[in-house]
């Protein structure tokens, strides 16, 4: 018997893989959508740009003071109580930096700026509380306290919007309006 001769044995036949043939019916397309949350998303801010387009822009600064007021102290620990009104509890922020706010800030708004500069940060979680009690102060003098208490409104709702966007540039949105986000651990800073 040789090797080339045909007969006796039968050879079984292996077939080589390689490449498989794709075919439609067996590939699949994975798509990925990632949804992006900013601070355009919250409730308040979209309250606040439908009330604008509404053209009542003093109940737009309301809710805008408010709802960055409430992130605050929710994101912050904040132990200032706000029932005594909104410039104790601005004038409590600012003395909780261990800084003296001198009795005529509850008149003067440019006193309790002054206090809120003269704070000077330990470190950085306490900065970034500093500066989002800054923005918050502004946005109480220039928009809140103004649109309540004046004759009428002198700002626009796009400046409104805008002011209001920069408190949360320094709190996070995730934990406070998404509850699908974990909690970041953050210190009170105080």
């Amino acid at each position: 018997m040789g090797l080339f001769s045909g007969d006796g044995k039968k050879v079984k036949k292996v077939k080589q893989k390689g490449k498989p043939k794709r075919s439609l019916r067996n590939s699949q397309t994975i798509e990925t959508v990632v949804e992006v949350k900013t601070v355009g998303d919250i409730p308040p801010m979209l309250e606040a740009r439908r009330l604008i387009s509404d053209n009542k822009i003093a109940a737009a600064a309301a809710v805008a003071y408010n709802a960055a007021r409430s992130d605050y102290a929710r994101y912050y620990g904040s132990k200032t109580s706000w029932n005594n009104g909104e410039r104790n509890f601005l004038i409590g922020e600012i003395e909780s930096f261990k800084v003296k706010v001198p009795d005529i800030a509850r008149v003067d708004g440019t006193s309790i700026l002054e206090a809120a500069e003269s704070v000077q940060p330990e470190n950085d979680q306490t900065k970034a509380r500093l500066s989002a009690l800054k923005k918050l102060i502004l946005l109480y003098l220039n928009y809140y306290e103004k649109s309540r208490f004046g004759p009428s409104v002198e700002f626009g709702g796009d400046e409104l919007l805008e002011r209001f966007s920069d408190v949360y540039n320094y709190v996070d949105i995730m934990p406070l309006y998404f509850s699908d986000s974990a909690s970041p651990s953050r210190e009170s800073g105080k």
